[in-house]
């Protein structure tokens, strides 16, 4: 059987052919389009429209997408508008990394552990759920000493003690100033309800 693909229903007394009538599609009742026809322009624009703009992609846009270095944050390791997650056990430098990673973008350092860094901003924002503000002191004074002696860092280095009204506070912190990186941590500490579901950890992560 060929695969169907959902389109936005059509007016009565359109032409039918090749249409199947399938599944309600936000709230409008659906319909397939056979893929053994190909999708005329019409088609393609009706689909398109059900979606966000990045949410579907076509192959000829796919392979035609310049694939640049600068839309990584981190060369081949951490990519720009996306989501990254930072796992494992405990007391294995997880904070470290970021704490290194954060430093070398805020004072416009151009490689992190031998990958380059394409920062448009120098600007990073923390929210620090298990860190008092001397413990974030201490260990920003320590990166500093060790990446960059004597830079100083302002207003582009932005730390967060809680995460009580997390959504607040990332939403007036991305409303006032441009960041390269936000970090959330720890991810235990601002989960909206059950650690262990994966669809609660993926929703939250996510959102």
């Amino acid at each position: 059987m060929s695969k169907q693909i959902p389109v936005v229903p059509q007016p009565p007394n359109e032409n039918k052919e090749n249409i199947i009538e399938g599944p309600t599609i936000n709230g409008m009742p659906g319909a397939f389009i056979d893929n053994n026809e190909t999708e005329t322009k019409s088609q393609v624009d009706d689909i398109s429209k059900l979606f966000g703009p990045d949410e579907r992609f076509t192959g000829d846009y796919l392979l035609q997408l310049d694939l640049k270095d600068d839309e990584n944050l981190v060369e081949k390791l951490i990519p720009y508008g996306e989501t990254s997650l930072l796992a494992g056990p405990g007391d294995t430098g997880k904070t470290t990394f970021y704490f290194q990673l954060s430093t070398s973008i805020t004072t416009k350092q151009q490689d992190f552990i031998g990958r380059k860094i394409n920062a448009k901003y120098n600007s990073v924002l923390i929210i620090a759920t298990e860190d008092s503000k001397k413990s974030i002191a201490d260990k920003l004074q320590k990166q500093i000493k060790k990446i960059a002696p004597g830079v100083i860092i302002k207003n582009n280095f932005v730390v967060h003690v809680t995460g009580d009204d997390l959504f607040k506070r990332l939403r007036t912190e991305l409303n006032h100033k441009n960041f390269d990186l936000v970090v959330l941590d720890a991810l235990g500490d601002l989960l909206l309800d059950d650690i262990n579901s994966q669809s609660v950890v993926r929703t939250s992560i996510l959102t």
